[in-house]
């Protein structure tokens, strides 16, 4: 027997997910990585590869209610190599996205999510195509974290994941008006 998936955000709340990700190239046309919901127009979320472009985006599902980068999440334009791991990041506070690269912000806007959770998925997309990437990490978050969070985590990602060596726990306060749950 299954359990049901519980706490995720649904609907159009607040939400915040990080995805430490190497995404490899995708020649499958999938659109993959760290996704939740139904796989229907408007009624998923996530950090996903373009499968098409190899940009990072933001999954919402369907080419209306996705929203790509001009990024590109295989390759580095700078250096012309590949990335490797990265840190994959969103914030949503129930009208704004904004979307981070390795804690840097490369792009946001106003979008009206309605996820409804039916399915969790993490190297695939919500149909099941999946995509080749190696996951180091996975965190989401049921509220928009406030920025001095959201750096806590970002720096604890790059430390334990990326860059550095440290085993100190990130810190995202409780919110209030759900208590120390």
């Amino acid at each position: 027997a299954s359990t049901p998936l519980q706490g995720l955000p649904t609907g159009n709340n607040p939400r915040t997910m990080f995805f430490v990700v190497d995404y490899e190239d995708v020649t499958n046309n999938e659109w993959a990585g760290l996704a939740y919901g139904k796989a229907q127009r408007n009624r998923a979320f996530g950090l996903t590869l373009d499968g098409d472009e190899d940009d990072l985006s933001v999954q919402g599902w369907s080419a209306v209610h996705d929203r790509p980068t001009d990024i590109d999440g295989v390759i580095d334009a700078n250096s012309g190599q590949q990335r490797g791991f990265i840190s994959h990041a969103v914030v949503y506070d129930g009208t704004t996205y904004t979307h981070y690269l390795n804690g840097v912000e490369i792009d946001s806007g106003n979008k009206n999510y309605n996820t409804v959770v039916e399915r969790l998925a993490l190297g695939q997309n919500l149909n099941g195509g999946e995509t080749p990437m190696s996951i180091a990490a996975a965190f989401i978050y049921d509220r928009a974290l406030i920025q001095d969070e959201f750096n806590a985590v970002e720096n604890y990602i790059q430390e334990t994941y990326l860059t550095g060596t440290s085993n100190t726990a990130p810190n995202a306060v409780n919110d209030p008006a759900v208590g120390n749950e």
